[in-house]
């Protein structure tokens, strides 16, 4: 499985290419801001096998920050 690193701007602009590629290709693709990592785009699979594997952590309400 390929992983593809990309910056937010690459992201908001190529979001439907990265979205065919996830899907048709399960491919991961990393986002970075600044060269730190934010986050991850990743296919259904890949989001099931977290669910499973690693429950969500219960977070205070608020404003949805990093």
């Amino acid at each position: 499985m390929a992983k593809l690193t990309v910056t937010a701007s690459e992201f908001i602009v190529s979001f439907k290419r990265l979205a065919n590629a996830v899907l048709e290709q399960r491919q991961r693709v990393v986002i970075t801001r600044h060269g730190q990592r934010l986050g991850a785009f990743v296919c259904v699979e890949d989001l099931d096998f977290l669910e499973q594997h690693k429950p969500e952590v219960r977070r205070k309400a608020g404003p949805l920050l990093c």
